[in-house]
């Protein structure tokens, strides 16, 4: 019995943590005539950054915006809620799975600055608790612009065994549309870093 404890007792622990450890999303006012707003889907084992005002990905600096102990351990559980600023909803809804139910944050971003986000699963699952497929990172950016919605979320194709990213504007009725995607590469390090 006492061996069980030693870890059962951590775990419990861990997980009541992370129930109490999801922080409320702090917001700028939202001005439609300088902000954009975006819909970020996360569920456990995803992380999401995104820098404002950047065409790399600098070593700090950017908002975590999924991937939170608080939140990852939520969704493990099956209790993750999502955040919301009043985006329009769209046909993607959060999903549930075993370990892993989705949910979003909504944020107030910077319009007609470049805006990158870094996007990684750590895990997928598969059909083996013991199997795992690791997905690449992407770091993709865009330009988002005044006045408009928009929503990333990262998706894994368990058929064909890849993730993919997907950043889209929201438009009339719930729709989305592509929008026009750079590559964005690490930030070159600064001399005093080196």
């Amino acid at each position: 019995m006492k061996r069980l404890n030693v870890f059962v007792l951590p775990l419990l622990v861990l997980i009541l943590a992370g129930c109490g450890a999801s922080k409320p999303l702090v917001q700028r006012p939202y001005d439609p005539q300088q902000d954009a707003r975006i819909r970020i889907f996360g569920s456990n084992g995803l992380g999401i950054s995104y820098y404002e005002n950047q065409v790399c990905i600098p070593k700090a600096g950017g908002v975590q915006a999924i991937g939170g102990w608080g939140q990852s351990f939520q969704s493990l559980l099956g209790v993750a809620e999502s955040k919301s600023i009043g985006i329009p909803e769209t046909g993607r809804a959060p999903t549930e799975a075993l370990a892993a139910k989705e949910y979003f944050n909504e944020y107030v971003i910077q319009a007609e600055r470049p805006l990158v986000l870094s996007m990684a699963f750590s895990k997928a699952p598969t059909v083996s608790f013991f199997t795992e497929y690791r997905c690449g990172t992407f770091n993709l950016g865009f330009t988002p612009e005044a006045g408009k919605d928009y929503e990333a979320f990262l998706r894994f194709d368990n058929g064909r065994k890849r993730c993919e990213a997907h950043i889209r504007e929201i438009v009339s009725d719930g729709a989305t549309k592509a929008v026009s995607l750079f590559k964005a590469p690490s930030c070159p390090r600064r001399e005093e870093e080196s």
